[in-house]
């Protein structure tokens, strides 16, 4: 008798452990897993580039490419879902213009529209 009861009591706090489990899991998803993750992806990202940016030579142009890419990262870390098709069109955006360790005028406007037209299809699916 004292094994049924036993199994029992171990059955209900198995089943109520296992909900528990179960809520926190799909109430705090977002907090604990998705958040996480997608902030050490974009910063690790980011941070190859921002190390490609700083061989480029200082200028006016590298500055302002600097602030635009800590806002257009801040951007895609406050989105719940990040589209990786866009995302690698700024990237090649972003490759070609530094790839000969200069910014100039032209380059950095065309790196910053890159960045408006994924802001602006992102509002539009919203």
């Amino acid at each position: 008798m004292k094994k049924v009861s036993f199994l029992i009591k171990f059955l209900i706090v198995l089943t109520v452990l296992s909900v528990t489990a179960f809520y926190v899991f799909t109430r705090y998803y977002d907090q604990l897993i998705v958040t996480p993750v997608k902030k050490f992806v974009i910063n690790y990202a980011a941070g190859d580039v921002i190390k490609e940016i700083g061989k480029i030579k200082d200028t006016p142009e590298k500055a302002m490419l600097v602030t635009e890419m800590s806002k257009f990262t801040d951007y895609v870390l406050s989105q719940k879902v990040i589209k990786l098709d866009p995302l690698q069109k700024v990237a090649e955006t972003l490759g070609k213009a530094i790839e000969d360790s200069s910014v100039t005028h032209e380059e950095l406007e065309q790196i910053i529209k890159q960045f408006n037209k994924y802001k602006n299809e992102r509002y539009q699916e919203n």
